[in-house]
């Protein structure tokens, strides 16, 4: 799905007007060498940009080939009639190294530039090593090829085997495998209207050539042991053409065709097409179509980079010798897009993501933001008249397609109005443009604004404005300089990159020196052409278009984007991402702005999301201090590259190395999306998010507590049942955004409550109760049936549960809502708990609900409910709570039945201690004194026998046992109140008193209260001489003298 991208083409001055007949390069030297037609070599430096010589080539016959050997320091050039001839660049001379009988078919050189093959008309097959020596010399055996036609040769990138194409005499072709000893491992069936070009993969996997047939033209490939494998077929303006090579670039991901005579209406030309293989599918990246007319005609011819594989010398037409520079890249409208803004998100589109995919005369549309298409397919197709070879993204959305016939597409926003007419509706051509010189000499389009695009001269030193008319049926030619405004203008160093900067969409172009500035169109004026560079921002009335310096990189980069803070983000083609002009990252293979976010892929297999938020505060350590947690980072296959990620959005959408499309949903996005997503109030999407994405509901509230207490009405209204079910359940009483979520986002400006517990009575209420108590509330003004599973749960979900108040609320509903509301409640709670709380409302149908949708036996719960049904209420409830151990109400109840169960009440009263009970259920009964004297003489004796004497005996006295009272609060200690009882009943006599009163004193000395039993002694007992010695065990001694003397 990653388009082609031409970066540029330099022109090499090579002296060709005899036209070109082969082109060779030496990575070593920098050079490039060109075999005329006139039988010269040119030798050029491309690093120094000059001619290092000219020479003619001393042979007779045709040249049929130039192989350049680094390791000799020379080239070497084979003749038709079998001349072999040793060009040395030092010296520029030659020397006949070699002369093979019968002329020579084909040779080649192998890789590692130690071999030469030659195959001679004899049928015999050469191979010499550097020093010239015949290291194999092997005989095919002569055959009867048609007039002209001539084997190919083509080596795998390991020097280890090659592969043959030659020809049968019946003119069918076929393809021999040898290894590098020239052993024949292979050979294919026969085929007709196999081309004369050959190519063999550089992993080795893949041996392609073409065949043309009646009404098609297709790419075939072969497997190294000869067996067909697969094929592409060439678009239908290709069919009748011929191709004449075949060339694999240096890592085998783009397979270059040099085209003969092409038609394209009247016009025959010649063409060289890039193809690029993406999960089993073949797609047209790009083409380069030569002049109409023109002298010299060139020979086509790709000739790749060894070492970059992005780089070639390219020789169509009359252009004669370029070197083109390309790059891949996901074009995805998300780099036009400017970032959000909280203020006004709500009122923004959501941004859809579209990645356009260039596949020949077909533009692939598909917005990942809505839906995830494996390519090739897509969701829309937009046709071109011709094949496309670049394109950017505007203002918008709007789109900039450039097509080989020189030909500027202006196309409406795609899948606008896409709900109404359809997604698989391509977007419309709004106006049609033709470019100077064909747009061959413009390279790396991009919108600078709604009117205005820019793109880079051939050689990179000029940047060229192409004005839109406001006349969309204008037939201006953009670019040119009649254009009014329209000059190119030269850049100091000139622009290595321009490109729409996918941090705030603006085009930004970076220079020679690494200078990166913001390119815009002044709003003064409707002219446009670029000002002068020199100063950080500067503008002219005449040109139209302001540059403003905002940063420098330190390296050319290929991806540049502008921080919300200030500072330059770039990544470089040696995969560094660079902040400024220091490294903050190593081995990264793709980068992706995402509002907040800078995510990245690896080369260590790795998905990174770094926070832009401060990145220029921490340029000194880079991020990786900042990386903590897992959720910063995850693993992802090996190769696997970023496509996009739609803004306001948690998916992010990655290529695997075979071509197919993967989404991942990072954690720390989906909690940014959510948080967003709470702060505008839409809960119903933020719940369907977090249960898809399994996070922690809690999040709903701790977010923002105050806020989401206030807006719980809201919610209740927007979130199905369902939803606010799984909240209430989720509900537990830690701060997730302490505990699990530490990174979450705090809540923006225009959404922030201040963040506290509600206070009541001083104390802190807990979280869940205050929750569930505003979730009710607001439940309650709702009157939806469909919400009292959300009732009960409110209920259940505190601290303790109430599930007795939650079975309360099902009282009222009718039989259906019970039971979807008891089925709810025992998710949560034990079946038999539920159970237990509506036989404890004595709701015996409620209770059989219960017990039908818990799965209790019938066979139990049937017979107890109907025995019970059978009781008078009263001793019904009293059943119900003896069976749950509710003593004390199995008291009130029976108390309740009638004075003929109250031996029941009190035998359950004595038997587990429960009088007060009893006596509460007793007063003000009239007609039950006897029963409540008897309840309290009981809770008495209770009360004493548990150590509250006083109490027991005031207990006791109530229920008219006086002598029981006395006893009691005498062993409380309260012997005034024990004494005056006992003379206020004459409950004894007055020894039976003294008695008393001698062993209460006893009682009281012993327990070291002296003073008292010196007054009982004194008042009671009128004993002077015991008074005085507790008084002097007391150590009252002032007491104990004052008393001894007054009686005497």
């Amino acid at each position: 799905m990653d388009n082609l991208i031409a970066l540029g083409a330099i022109p090499l001055r090579v002296e060709d007007s005899a036209g070109i007949k082969f082109v060779a390069s030496d990575g070593l030297r920098n050079a490039v060498f060109v075999a005329l037609q006139d039988k010269r070599i040119v030798g050029f430096d491309e690093k120094n940009k000059k001619e290092l010589f000219a020479v003619d080539i001393p042979c007779s016959s045709d040249i049929l080939g130039m192989h350049c050997m680094p390791e000799l320091d020379s080239i070497v050039i084979t003749c038709t009639d079998g001349t072999l001839l040793l060009l040395n660049m030092d010296e520029q001379s030659f020397e006949p190294v070699g002369d093979l009988e019968g002329g020579i078919l084909c040779s080649s050189v192998s890789p590692d530039g130690e071999l030469l093959l030659c195959l001679t008309a004899t049928g015999t097959m050469i191979v010499f090593n550097s020093e010239w020596d015949v290291l194999v010399e092997k005989e095919l055996g002569a055959s009867e090829r048609p007039a002209g036609d001539r084997p190919t040769v083509a080596w795998c990138a390991d020097g280890l085997k090659f592969a043959l194409l030659d020809t049968r005499a019946s003119g069918k072709r076929f393809v021999s495998v040898f290894d590098r000893n020239c052993v024949l491992e292979a050979k294919s069936e026969d085929f007709e209207g196999v081309g004369s070009g050959l190519a063999f993969s550089p992993d080795g996997a893949l041996i392609a050539t073409s065949q043309q047939h009646s009404q098609r033209h297709d790419i075939i490939f072969f497997e190294p042991n000869a067996l067909r494998h697969y094929e592409f077929t060439l678009p239908e303006h290709s069919a009748s053409c011929s191709v004449s090579a075949l060339q694999w670039n240096a890592d085998g991901t783009l397979l270059s065709l040099c085209l003969r005579d092409v038609k394209r209406g009247s016009e025959t030309l010649d063409a060289l097409q890039i193809w690029r293989r993406s999960n089993y599918h073949w797609y047209l990246k790009y083409e380069v179509v030569s002049d109409a007319a023109g002298a010299p005609r060139h020979a086509c011819a790709c000739v790749w980079d060894e070492s970059d594989p992005f780089s070639a010398l390219l020789s169509v037409g009359s252009a004669g010798i370029e070197r083109w520079t390309f790059d891949a890249e996901y074009q995805t409208s998300i780099a036009a897009q400017q970032p959000p803004d909280t203020s006004s998100a709500s009122e923004q589109p959501p941004d859809l993501c579209v990645v356009a995919s260039i596949d020949g005369q077909r533009l692939l549309l598909t917005p990942l933001g809505k839906m995830i298409v494996p390519p090739p397919m897509c969701a829309a197709a937009a046709s071109f008249p011709a094949p496309i070879t670049s394109l950017a993204w505007g203002p918008g959305g709007r789109l900039a397609v450039v097509t080989s016939d020189g030909s500027l597409h202006q196309c409406e926003p795609p899948f606008l109005n896409a709900a109404q007419a359809g997604w698989e509706v391509a977007p419309q051509i709004e106006a049609l443009h033709a470019l100077r010189a064909r747009g061959k000499d413009l390279f790396q389009l991009a919108w600078a604004s709604e009117r205005l695009l820019l793109a880079v001269s051939e050689e990179g030193a000029r940047l060229v404005p192409l004005i839109l008319p406001s006349d969309k049926g204008s037939n201006e030619v953009l670019g040119s300089a009649k254009t009014a405004g329209a000059q190119d203008e030269k850049l100091p160093g000139g622009v290595r990159r321009l490109l729409r900067e996918s941090g705030s969409g603006k085009c930004v172009a970076q220079l020679e020196d690494g200078s990166v500035v913001v390119l815009e169109e002044d709003p003064r004026t409707r002219t446009a052409a670029p000002a002068s560079a020199s100063s950080s921002s500067s503008s002219s009335p005449s040109s139209g278009l302001v540059q403003r310096r905002v940063g420098k990189l330190g390296a050319q980069c290929r991806w540049v984007a502008l921080l919300p803070g200030g500072g330059v983000l770039g990544q470089t083609r040696r995969l560094k991402l660079l902040l400024g002009e220091e490294a903050v990252l190593e081995g990264v293979s793709s980068v992706c702005v995402h509002d907040r976010f800078l995510l990245c892929t690896s080369t260590a297999n790795k998905l990174l999301i770094l926070p832009l938020e401060g990145a220029t505060q921490r340029k000194e350590g880079g991020w990786k201090e900042g990386w903590k947690g897992e959720e910063d980072a995850r693993f992802v296959e090996r190769g696997t590259v970023l496509v996009g990620a739609a803004r306001g959005g948690h998916k992010v959408v990655l290529a695997l190395p075979r071509g197919n499309l993967e989404v991942v949903m990072p954690r720390v996005l989906v909690l940014h999306t959510v948080c967003a997503t709470l702060d505008k109030g839409e809960f119903e999407p933020a719940l369907r998010l977090m249960r898809a994405q399994k996070v922690d509901m809690n999040l709903t509230h701790d977010h923002n507590p105050a806020a989401f207490l206030q807006a719980l009405p809201t919610l209740v209204r927007q979130a199905s049942p369902h939803l606010l079910s799984l909240l209430i359940s989720a509900l537990r009483p830690d701060d997730v955004t302490v505990s699990t979520y530490p990174n979450a986002p705090p809540p923006s400006s225009s959404a922030l409550v201040p963040k506290a517990a509600p206070i009541v009575g001083g104390a802190t209420v807990r979280k869940v109760d205050v929750v569930c108590d505003a979730m009710l509330a607001a439940l309650e003004e709702v009157d939806n049936t469909k919400l009292l599973a959300c009732k009960v749960l409110t209920f259940v979900r505190r601290d303790p549960p109430q599930v007795e108040a939650a079975v309360r609320s099902l009282q009222a509903q009718e039989q259906s809502v019970q039971e979807d509301g008891l089925e709810v409640l025992m998710g949560l709670v034990d079946s038999k708990v539920v159970f237990d709380a509506a036989l404890g409302l004595y709701d015996l149908e409620l209770a059989a609900v219960a017990a039908q949708v818990g799965g209790q036996d019938p066979r139990e719960y049937v017979p107890m409910l109907e025995r019970l049904s059978a009781l008078p209420d009263r001793l019904c409830c009293y059943e119900i709570d003896v069976q749950l151990k509710r003593y004390a109400s199995a008291v009130k109840h029976a108390v309740a039945a009638g004075a003929e169960e109250w031996e029941r009440a009190w035998t359950l009263a004595e038997t587990h201690g429960l009088y007060a009970a009893a006596v509460d259920a007793l007063e003000g009964v009239e007609g039950r004194e006897l029963h409540l004297r008897h309840a309290l003489c009981g809770l008495g004796a209770d009360l004493v026998a548990k150590g509250r004497a006083k109490e027991g005996g005031l207990a006791l006295l109530g229920g008219g046992d006086a002598q029981g009272a006395s006893a009691a609060l005498l062993q409380a200690g309260d012997w005034e109140a024990a004494f005056a009882l006992m003379q206020q009943h004459g409950a004894k006599s007055d020894d039976e008193l003294q008695r008393v009163c001698y062993g209460a004193a006893e009682a009281m000395r012993e327990a070291g209260d002296g003073r008292g039993a010196a007054r009982v002694y004194l008042e009671y007992c009128k004993d002077v001489e015991e008074a005085v010695m507790a008084l002097c065990e007391a150590r009252g001694w002032v007491e104990a003298g004052r008393g001894a003397q007054r009686h005497g």
